[in-house]
This record gives structure tokens, C-alpha cells and sequence, in this order.
């Protein structure tokens, strides 16, 4: 319904019949109603890019859901875990032009926070589906004690395992296996801090098959 000011000369807002009545800098503007029928404009290529970049990071993070609330815990009470992690991948975790997107998962972010880093870390095959972790130091002796995190993440299935505490930061060695023959697996760790800062910032391995 439009609605009269200030009597049938003054402004007029509103809708009547097929038309919008708005009032800009004292003058009444009328526009054609909408028609809810009337098909929409194709996206442009810039929001398709953006539309196809927001559905592949929600896709590859939403099966690291428990993870990033570990490894994202201080932000749970601000923005939340989730929106902190699409946040800080979404501008680096995809190349490419669209629509030849790729992911890059050695930049996967799945932790952030002050804790102990692990310096020298290397990832060794043992054979038979067993694999060697080990460091040299720690960035601060304070974090000796801080858990060492464990994150498998399985391409083809969009499938992540995962262990909160592999091992103690001070043992600068540690092992995991990976059973049966899963394909392609990408390998993670970061530090499970035990002060209010969080944690460390995952570090990326590599693959193993």
C-alpha cells in the first residue's frame, strides 16, 4: 500500500498497483514492481568464481570439523572454529583460475596460536604402512609438555582420522600407521598447547600412499 505525506500533493511511499513510489532529495520516484516470475540475470564469471571457491573450501574443511575445533579453540567464543579456519584458507588454500581451481594442501591451515612449534621435522616410511616422526627442538622449553597432534586426511574419500595426542613434545619422536591402502593421504601435525595461547601452527608433511 502507498502511503500519502503531508497531503495528496507532498511525497508518496510505498507500493500501489504495478508501481514503487520512494522519495530521493524531496522528489517522489516511481519504479515498475518487480516480477517474482520474471527470470534472473546469469551470475557474471567473477560470482561464479566466488560461488565455486566458497563451495570447495566448505566442502574440504567440513570433514575436519573436530579438528579444527581442537585446533581453533580460542577463537570458539569469538567467531568460532569454523569461521576462524574458512577465514585464514580461503585466501591461499586454492589456485588457478576459475573454473580450473585447484587445492593446494601443503597451505591447509588447520591450527593457529603461540604455542611450541617443532623445528626439523621430518616424516620417515618404515615400511608396511609405518611411518616415523621426529624433531630436533622446541621453540620454547615451556612447551615441552604440550601433545603432539596427528591429522590424516584422505583425498578421494574427503575422509580425515586423526590423534590428539601422539605423542609428548619432549620425545622428539613418534610413530603413526596407516592401514589397508587408502590412496592418497596427506599428513598434518601441530602442537596441542596447554597455555591459553592455543596451539602451534600445522605443519604440512606430505603425502603417504
Amino acid at each position: 500500500m502507498a502511503i500519502l505525506k503531508k497531503g495528496i500533493y507532498s511525497e508518496i511511499s510505498g507500493k500501489l498497483g504495478d508501481f514503487v513510489y520512494s522519495s530521493r532529495n524531496g522528489k517522489t520516484v516511481v519504479s515498475a514492481k518487480p516480477d517474482p516470475m520474471a527470470p534472473k540475470k546469469p551470475a557474471t564469471i567473477a560470482q561464479q568464481a566466488q560461488r565455486e571457491k566458497f563451495k570447495l573450501i566448505t566442502r574440504l574443511l567440513k570433514p575436519f570439523g573436530p579438528v579444527l575445533d581442537v585446533g581453533f579453540k580460542q577463537y570458539k567464543a569469538k567467531i568460532g572454529t569454523k569461521a576462524k579456519a574458512f577465514k585464514l584458507n580461503y585466501p591461499t588454500v586454492l589456485s588457478g583460475v576459475y573454473p580450473n581451481l585447484n587445492i593446494n594442501y601443503k597451505d591447509l591451515r588447520l591450527s593457529a596460536g603461540n604455542a611450541s612449534s617443532l623445528h626439523h621435522l621430518k616424516m620417515e616410511d618404515q615400511g608396511g604402512g609405518l611411518y616415523a616422526l621426529s624433531w630436533k627442538c622446541c621453540a620454547y622449553a615451556k612447551g615441552l609438555d604440550d601433545q603432539l597432534v596427528l591429522v590424516l586426511y584422505e583425498e578421494g574419500q574427503n575422509r580425515v582420522a586423526f590423534t590428539l595426542n601422539l605423542a609428548n613434545v619432549g620425545r622428539q619422536q613418534a610413530e603413526f600407521e596407516v592401514c589397508g591402502s587408502p590412496g592418497r593421504v596427506h599428513v598434518y601435525v601441530f602442537t596441542l598447547g596447554q597455555s591459553k595461547g592455543g596451539n602451534s601452527e600445522s605443519q604440512y608433511l606430505g603425502l603417504v600412499a
